[in-house]
């Protein structure tokens, strides 16, 4: 066969396999969502245009959206400007210990906000318990002031991570310059935090989208917000086309505020970073800057302690640690099995939109956006699509597997992996690539030699992070369980509703500990780039 035609054999073979890879994850992603236009297109049908008024919030739902709206800016605004104030506290130290603790941080950012609640309830109790006996006034952790500290704290992780990457990528010939010009605050404030300002509106959006298309913390605290309302609606009407038509402001919403700002993310997920923690600069910030970035420091070490050594408090002994794992062992195999197969599902289809994303054209853009959207749609509109899905004579058979809670988490975390592959493709040297493409006798040759071997690394993250996160999924999760099956969240979630048990601590303790040993083992394949 001529060169000319085994060339366009392999191209048209790597075509069809990109083809059938971003197909596959449309299908998974977007599948559930789908399922949702018939009824929606017969509600109206039936009902008349009347239907469409439950888009338009009014009068209590008018309320919710608004005060769901002020939860989430308060707490992007929050996060973001702790995480930077501590971020800015490693960016001007240089030591080993500044070079550990920024890990140990970040290592709690996939324990869900459920245990984060749990645990910051379980610690505020015994300190103000103790500060009240000695005749000291502590606030009550309640109401909106308890939602925003615990999702503020949950999420705070992430929106230091960024901060701290872009910092630390900054060039320091830029920094020494400025130095020259003024002093060290006026550095940071005038040149440092401008150059990083595209990772502080990355990390606000993420943050605003994630608190505002969420339930679970507000709930606990007995805070209403809209999502919950669109999940009560649903509990109550069990109609998937009232659900999808009362979540459209949501929709609505995030999909604006994210696509306002997915060109300067896009930017920020494809800089190629010079080390996760790269190099620090030596700045002398003044005392009361000093001051404000250590209480912050303060507070981000309190993300780790907290979830992570506040439960042992209530868990009583080692024993009671033991019968807690032993009374929940089905549950425990449940979210293994759960978390290990929606791995599985989303890796191969996240491998090949990653590679799509990294395309320049306007199809590599789409592509970003699609999975940059996914993240702000609510969890339970994944469940509903899904409930409808197993109301079809087809599809009924699956109601009592675990088909549904798995295909729930491949849809809400594929994205995520996706995006975590893209950003360590960015690490590569695309001319490896091309090399291989040149040379390959075949796409599934070429894979096999040259891209896994150099996405291993990422792909194995991208994995522990999706097993990570589908093990800690609640709102999807909750609406496709099958009868008699638990899984450990939406265990944990309800006995909260009943007060915080030694059991519960002891769940939320195995949980916590998990999740924080397994993301760590995904720091550090990030860290690996033999590329």
């Amino acid at each position: 066969m001529p060169l000319h035609s085994q060339a366009d054999a392999r191209f048209s073979s790597g075509r069809l396999l990109a083809f059938i890879g971003l197909v596959s994850f449309f299908l998974f992603v977007f599948g559930p969502l789908i399922f949702l236009i018939p009824p929606v297109v017969r509600e109206i049908a039936g009902s008349g245009p009347d239907t469409l008024l439950l888009m338009l919030p009014t009068g209590r739902r008018l309320s919710l959206l608004l005060s769901s709206l002020l939860y989430a800016a308060g707490v992007s605004v929050c996060g973001t400007v702790i995480g930077v104030l501590c971020a800015s506290f490693f960016f001007s130290r240089d030591r080993r210990w500044t070079r550990i603790l920024p890990i140990l941080i970040l290592a709690v950012l996939p324990i869900p906000p459920t245990i984060h609640a749990l645990a910051w309830m379980a610690a505020w109790a015994d300190v103000s318990g103790w500060l009240t006996s000695h005749g000291f006034f502590f606030p009550p952790l309640r109401g909106w002031f308890g939602a925003v500290w615990v999702q503020t704290m949950s999420l705070l992780p992430f929106s230091f991570g960024i901060c701290l990457i872009a910092l630390r990528n900054l060039d320091p010939a830029l920094i020494e310059a400025a130095r020259m010009m003024g002093d060290d605050l006026k550095t940071l404030l005038k040149v440092a935090l401008p150059l990083i300002f595209p990772a502080l509106i990355s990390a606000a959006v993420f943050l605003f989208v994630m608190t505002l298309s969420d339930y679970a913390v507000p709930s606990l605290f007995s805070v209403s917000v809209y999502p919950l309302e669109v999940f009560s609606d649903f509990s109550a009407e069990n109609s998937p086309a009232r659900a999808f038509l009362l979540s459209v402001p949501l929709l609505v919403i995030t999909a604006a505020v994210v696509l306002s700002a997915q060109s300067t993310m896009r930017d920020v997920a494809a800089e190629t970073p010079k080390g996760a923690l790269g190099r620090s600069l030596r700045l002398e910030l003044g005392p009361c800057t000093n001051g404000l970035t250590v209480l912050c420091l303060v507070l981000a070490v309190l993300c780790f302690v907290v979830p992570t050594f506040a439960l042992w408090l209530d868990v009583g002994s080692v024993s009671d640690l033991a019968a807690a794992v032993g009374s929940a062992k089905s549950a425990i195999y449940t979210t293994l099995f759960c978390a290990l197969f929606s791995t599985l599902i989303a890796l191969v289809p996240s491998f090949w939109w990653a590679d799509g994303m990294r395309g320049i054209g306007r199809r590599g853009r789409i592509l970003w956006v699609m999975a940059l959207v996914v993240p702000a749609i609510p969890g339970s509109l994944f469940g509903i699509g899904l409930v409808y899905m197993g109301n079809m004579p087809v599809f009924a058979p699956l109601n009592d597997t675990l088909v549904f809670p798995i295909l729930v988490s491949v849809a809400r975390f594929s994205p995520w992996a996706a995006i975590l592959l893209f950003c360590f493709g960015q690490r590569i040297d695309p001319i490896l690539f091309d090399a291989a493409a040149v040379h390959e006798t075949g796409p599934v040759v070429g894979f096999l030699k040259v891209r896994l071997p150099l996405m291993l690394p990422g792909i194995l993250a991208a994995g522990i992070l999706v097993g990570v996160l589908a093990a800690g999924e609640l709102s999807g999760t909750l609406l496709v369980l099958p009868p008699g099956v638990d899984t450990m969240i939406p265990r944990i979630f309800t006995y909260l509703h009943y007060g915080a048990t030694p059991q519960t601590a002891a769940l939320s303790l195995v949980m916590s500990w998990g999740f924080l040993v397994l993301f760590s083992v995904v720091l550090w394949l990030l860290s690996k780039n033999k590329a």
